[in-house]
């Protein structure tokens, strides 16, 4: 984007705490008010998976720096409408200056709200970022915020109303614990021992070993795969398959209502990349498979996070957030936790962009697909280098097969909806601007880590500069890891038709009722059924939008 920058005179002069261990903000504009009165910067946190801790601990941390304003969290709640009702009052009787939410509603409020509107928050992203090394030669918070999040959450006046604060990683994982002593114990007993999958042929095939009276009896009768059938994750897999297959371009395209011609139409919920998808997610989850227990079905969050670390399944689905919210029943390290890169879909070969590279059995088809994956992994992730004609050449493959199959290996779904806004009513709009800015210096966003087991901002940074990240957990190291190097897809809340025509990526709240009851449906007629209600409603979602072809 080209922005003027407006770097605020408060970051420059950011001076280190008598610890050493953080950076904070001096003298913003603003500060005491005529009569000597200290200025409070009120915050207000929807606590979820990621608590409310980290917003105290950064108040904290930030008013040592402070003389003239004081931020204190006056409120934390569960309901995530709280800031939207909270804006609603008006400048007399809402006193908060700044709030930590979730929410996808931030430029439907612009757009529909008569009185009262977010404040403009383009001047917090194109400050000086404070503290990274990547940030010699003066970056701002912009510059290290993921590319992906930037465009999500920047308005159609070119400015941005809020300000991502969680990557929002969620994805598959597996019990490394639980995983190396499944190892060891059938290393020991002459038995073939698991390895990891890249393509999903693969990962069914591991479920398939799993299973057998050898794993079996090696691992202590654990399950491939745990799920919630209550509190359902299972979109978190779903939406990191389907783009894999759709390419670049048509994911892209989607979160817009459109084709990959760039036509708004109901039809992008009717495409074979989301069915294989689909049909993945239900061969996970089916109870004849015998992949997942039968009581996975009625287990809620909180049950299946901890079946899932004591070792009662290899595999799960869930967020970064995901060792906070056990910590009171389960230690975080306890069991070492890995979230995985999601293992392409194999079904990507019959993509007709890339299908002429593949031929003769569906088995070789895979075999040749899961190279191709491992020289990815080898080369452009680890090594850091972008595909090129020589490496497709001895692949076998295309230049675009190559490229189509390497953004396939990086996408991830991501969840951007952990926000932070302000009214734009806000008394002390310039100082809880600052605290924002605070936030995003690498001694704020320690303190985030600290406080919510390793989940920071999306940035582009090397988080091995971190102090968490030395002493993090396996699941935190995995985490940051992964986000260096991956193209984050999630319900981008920047579109027309997604924050006035509430189009979604998919029917999340139904996936687990549909395929792990014990009368499951079909993923064509699940899909179809999504198609239908999107079908049916679909020019009116376009005429609510103010969009049209």
């Amino acid at each position: 984007m080209n922005k003027k920058y407006r770097i605020g005179a408060s970051l420059l002069g950011f001076i280190l705490l008598s610890t050493g261990a953080m950076v904070g903000c001096g003298g913003n504009g603003g500060g005491t008010t005529s009569d000597g009165e200290v200025k409070e910067v009120q915050i207000g946190v929807v606590s979820k998976g990621y608590g409310n801790e980290f917003a105290k601990a950064l108040a904290e941390a930030y008013n040592k720096t402070q003389t003239g304003v004081k931020v204190v969290v006056k409120k934390t709640t569960p309901t995530a409408t709280y800031q939207d009702t909270q804006l609603q009052l008006g400048k007399k009787k809402n006193k908060i200056d700044i709030f930590f939410t979730v929410t996808n509603t931030v430029f439907s409020t612009q757009s529909d709200a008569t009185l009262y509107h977010w404040a403009d928050l383009s001047d917090v992203y194109d400050s000086v970022a404070v503290g990274y090394a990547e940030a010699d030669g003066v970056k701002t918070i912009e510059d290290l915020l993921d590319p992906s999040f930037v465009r999500d959450f920047t308005y159609s006046d070119d400015k941005q109303y809020s300000i991502p604060w969680t990557s929002g990683v969620v994805g598959l994982l597996y019990n490394k614990t639980k995983w190396d002593a499944t190892n060891a114990n059938l290393k020991s007993a002459g038995k073939e021992e698991l390895t990891l999958p890249k393509t999903t042929d693969e990962m069914f095939a591991l479920f398939d070993k799993i299973k057998t009276d050898d794993v079996k009896s090696a691992s202590g009768n654990a399950y491939a795969f745990s799920y919630s059938g209550q509190n359902s994750y299972m979109h978190f897999m779903f939406n990191s398959l389907w783009p894999q297959y759709e390419g670049k371009t048509a994911s892209e395209n989607f979160f817009e209502g459109k084709n990959e011609q760039g036509v708004y139409t109901a039809d992008i919920y009717n495409t074979k990349g989301r069915e294989y998808a689909y049909d993945i997610i239900r061969s996970m989850i089916l109870k004849s498979n015998g992949y997942v227990s039968d009581g996975d079905s009625t287990q809620t969050y909180d049950q299946e996070q901890l079946s899932f670390l004591r070792g009662n399944a290899l595999f799960s689905c869930n967020g970064d957030w995901m060792e906070r919210e056990a910590s009171a029943n389960f230690n975080p390290g306890d069991a070492d936790v890995v979230l995985l890169r999601t293992p392409v879909m194999s079904e990507i070969v019959n993509n007709e962009k890339i299908a002429a590279d593949f031929t003769g059995t569906d088995a070789e088809k895979d075999a040749k697909l899961s190279a191709i994956v491992s020289f990815i992994d080898g080369n452009y992730i680890d090594g850091e280098s972008e595909p090129t004609e020589a490496d497709a050449t001895s692949l076998g493959v295309s230049l675009t097969t190559l490229e189509f199959i390497h953004h396939a290996r990086l996408v991830r779904h991501t969840l951007p909806d952990f926000v932070a806004v302000i009214p734009e009513y806000s008394a002390e709009l310039e100082e809880a601007k600052d605290f924002l800015k605070f936030v995003y210096s690498k001694a704020g966003q320690e303190i985030v880590m600290q406080e919510t087991y390793g989940c920071g901002a999306p940035l582009t940074v090397d988080y091995s500069q971190m102090d968490y990240y030395q002493n993090g957990t396996y699941y935190t190291r995995s985490r940051l890891d992964l986000i260096k190097e991956s193209i984050p897809y999630g319900n981008a809340m920047n579109f027309p038709m997604e924050y006035l025509g509430r189009i979604m990526a998919c029917a999340e709240l139904k996936i687990a009722s549909a395929f792990g009851t014990t009368s499951p449906k079909s993923a064509a007629t699940f899909m179809k059924e999504e198609y239908d209600d999107y079908k049916t409603t679909w020019d009116t979602k376009m005429e609510l939008s103010g969009v049209r072809n």
